[in-house]
């Protein structure tokens, strides 16, 4: 039976994942590895924002009751959130749309964060994050979309359209979604980041149905080139592949086990980078044109 819990897990902690970017370093003679490691491991902090988004975007569907189909208090209402991220005097609120009952729940969550909110880990959050649904939570063909309204978190903002789909084929069956993200962009330092991507997030239970034995694994969409493409704050045009599923652990600042392939298209260079055999030890290896560097986190 699957709870009440949210669409994605909360396995990635933002600012774990943002050390590991200012965490890279090489020696004073390989310059050029710490630069290319850098324009990688950045790619996956702004990931780690999103995902951090769509994560709590899916707490707020999964703990509105009117997802699961049961009563209905009112059409527009604020309600309240057991997760230290929503932390205390921002406003969460639901628009029902009330003609589409008992049928097909549909409607807006709104998540104002204000002019400031820090949560329990030090990140920061302000602006809004706005949530349509479609469907029951975890059924097949339910929908959220994500948008962004001055949105940012540790002073990194976040615009474009998260849209998650429910691939699952059965209410049993372990959620599954595609997650895309168009037109997205980052400002971040005063420059802007632009971002695409397609990936599929599968959700599959610990055999003994203890959360602390669940994982999600990642892939990129079956029809899509690429995981994602964009241009990076230092201009640099790159693409992503997903090349072998990345797993994620519960508790974990990262992949625990998994490569993706990041291109640099203008240029030819290619970073593979490995989270590793399944260890949660905050560390992977990098490969830049054949050169191979193990990097931590500094968390």
């Amino acid at each position: 039976m699957i709870t009440n819990r949210s669409f994605l897990m909360r396995i990635v902690s933002v600012a774990a994942v943002v050390s590991l970017v200012m965490g890279v370093s090489c020696s004073d003679d390989e310059p050029q590895f710490s630069q290319e490691a850098n324009y990688a491991v950045e790619e996956s902090s702004i990931d780690a924002y999103y995902t951090d988004a769509d994560d709590m975007a899916g707490i707020a569907v999964a703990e509105s009751d009117e997802t699961e189909g049961g009563r209905v208090s009112s059409g527009a209402r604020e309600f309240e959130i057991n997760d230290d991220r929503f932390c205390n005097g921002i406003s969460v609120t639901l628009d029902l749309d009330l003609s589409q009952l008992p049928t097909l729940p549909v409607g807006d969550i709104t998540i104002n964060f204000g002019e400031g909110c820090e949560d329990a880990r030090g990140n920061i959050r302000k602006g809004k994050i706005k949530v349509h649904f479609r469907g029951r939570k975890f059924r097949p063909g339910s929908s959220i979309s994500i948008t962004f309204e001055n949105y940012q978190v540790n002073n990194v903002k976040l615009n474009g359209v998260r849209t998650l789909t429910s691939l699952a084929t059965s209410t049993v069956s372990a959620p599954k979604f595609q997650i895309e993200l168009t037109n997205g962009s980052v400002e971040w330092d005063g420059k802007i980041i632009t971002r695409e991507h397609c990936f599929v997030s599968t959700w599959e239970r610990g055999a003994l149905l203890d959360p602390q034995d669940d994982v999600v694994t990642v892939a990129q969409c079956p029809d899509a080139d690429q995981a994602a493409e964009g241009i990076n704050r230092h201009g640099i045009h790159y693409r992503v592949y997903i090349t072998k599923p990345l797993v994620y652990k519960r508790g974990c600042p990262m992949a625990v086990s998994g490569t993706k392939k990041f291109d640099e298209v203008d240029s030819g260079k290619e970073i593979i980078i490995d989270y590793g055999t399944g260890d949660c030890d905050a560390s992977i290896t990098l490969t830049v044109n054949g050169n191979i560097r193990n990097v931590r986190s500094r968390r």
